[in-house]
Parts: structure tokens; sequence; C-alpha cells
């Protein structure tokens, strides 16, 4: 499964976790958390911008991270 370069630390969390990542039809990807809300990304490599950091603050709202309360990957 091809993840972006920018996301792949928190993949690595998030499955560390027990969520469940896949791809959606239209190749973006969801974050399924084992309780909560599921989370789509999208599954282009851009590193800089407003878009990495909403999809993490979308993550962490979901639960990622919750377990160990550290944001260390930023």
């Amino acid at each position: 499964m091809h993840i972006p370069e920018h996301l792949r630390t928190l993949a690595k969390r998030a499955r560390a976790e027990g969520w469940e990542i896949t791809h959606t039809g239209s190749g973006h990807l969801r974050w399924k958390p084992p309780r909560g809300q599921i989370v789509i990304t999208g599954s282009t490599s851009h590193s800089k911008g407003f878009g990495p950091r909403m999809e993490r603050r979308d993550l962490e709202r979901a639960g990622l991270g919750a377990k160990e309360g550290s944001r260390d990957d930023r």
C-alpha cells in the first residue's frame, strides 16, 4: 500500500494503536480507528502547507496518539 512520506510516521503509530488503513475506491486513504470516526486523507505526496496540518489534526481528533499523549512527529 502506498502511503505518502509525510503520513508514514502517523500510519505506523495508527497501526500500533489498532487502526486499519485502507484505500478508498477513489484512491484516498481511509483511517479507521478501533472506536470512533473514520478519517479520509489524500494519498498524494504533498508534504507542506495547509493540507498535511489538517490531516494530522483530523487524525488526532479521531483519537490517534491519545493513548500515549505524544505528539513527537511534527
